[in-house]
């Protein structure tokens, strides 16, 4: 089946996330759309609030732009009552969170629902105007794909679906984000070559999009395919190293990017990593991923300009620059320096 189902089941709910060991913390609370770990699903809405615009509006009849609302489009969709409420089919309810996730809990166990509902779910998650807020929809959006892929079988529409949707332009960046990393969790079970290949390009265009915050998303979905085509591991390097060292790219896809290219060897960062942590006011998030790849990337020649990022004050730093100086060789030099100015 072309929406193979990801290994995970109930295991694999996890906020979206980065995968730095030196670092995780620090991303966890600082960059919330952070990567999802391969294989687990991702869960709360990843603090959409600063990157969309505004609300999504809808009318009884039609939308300021002139696209019709999901509910005018589905007059009588012929699901559940559970999915309508879902799905904001009920005009009661339609702005009401709360009855919604209400609603949504009530068939969040399901593995074996009618085809009636599976469409109009699927419906629903392709839909671009909702009552409630861009940030709410995303998170509904979120917990509706997970139940969608929980499905037995997984619908075949569900991959090609979002991968339409990452395509298109027409979704906020959380949604996007979100898409991507459900299709992380799935694509290597595609069932055709064609698939994976329509997916890996999707996470190349999706990469090339620097000023996103789902570029470092789609990088790591994209690297985590094992004995992956020659060409698509020199498209990895290439988009990961261009984020990684464009000061211009999105925040959060550049910490990410580090990260990967710290993972994957990617020599070619190094002077960016070494820039960083020489301003004097360095990202904080960004200066840990930069020490860390100097740590895994660097030489001894490196050692002096941690030990000053360390005089500099940097104490959220200390850990990463502990495991840093580790990998260098500079662990003993550190000890040595802590015993003369405690005159031990």
């Amino acid at each position: 089946m072309e929406g193979g189902k990801a290994s995970g089941g109930a295991e694999g709910r996890a906020s979206p996330t980065v995968v730095g060991v030196f670092v995780v913390a620090a991303v966890i609370a600082t960059a919330a759309t952070c990567i999802a770990v391969r294989g687990r699903r991702p869960s709360a809405p990843p603090s959409p609030s600063a990157r969309i615009a505004g609300q999504v509006r809808v009318v009884a009849t039609g939308s300021d732009d002139g696209r019709k609302p999901f509910a005018a489009a589905r007059p009588s969709s012929g699901a559940s009552a559970a999915v309508d409420v879902v799905c904001g089919l009920d005009s009661r309810t339609a702005g009401r969170y709360a009855s919604r996730i209400g609603a949504f809990r009530s068939i969040a166990g399901r593995r074996d629902l009618p085809p009636e509902d599976v469409s109009v779910l699927l419906g629903y998650v392709a839909s671009t105007n909702d009552a409630m807020s861009a940030e709410l929809v995303a998170g509904l959006k979120n917990e509706v794909l997970n139940l969608l892929r929980n499905q037995d079988p997984v619908p075949e529409r569900l991959a090609g679906l979002m991968m339409d949707m990452v395509d298109s332009g027409d979704y906020d960046a959380t949604t996007v984000d979100y898409c991507i990393q459900h299709l992380g969790a799935m694509w290597r079970d595609f069932a055709t070559e064609g698939m994976r290949e329509r997916a890996r390009n999707v996470f190349v265009s999706a990469a090339s999009c620097k000023g996103r915050p789902y570029a470092g998303t789609a990088l790591y979905s994209l690297a985590d395919e094992k004995d992956a085509p020659a060409e698509y591991r020199e498209k990895l390097r290439r988009l990961t190293v261009a984020i990684a060292c464009d000061p211009a790219a999105n925040r959060l896809a550049r910490i990410s990017a580090m990260q990967l290219a710290a993972r994957k060897g990617y020599a070619e960062v190094l002077k960016s990593a070494r820039k960083t942590i020489a301003e004097p006011r360095p990202d904080a998030v960004l200066a840990m991923v930069s020490v860390g790849a100097i740590g895994s990337l660097g030489c001894a020649a490196d050692i002096p300009a941690l030990e000053c990022l360390r005089e500099s004050g940097g104490r959220r730093l200390e850990p990463a620059i502990d495991a840093a100086l580790a990998k260098l060789g500079g662990g003993k030099m550190r000890f040595q320096q802590e015993k003369q100015r405690k005159g031990l």
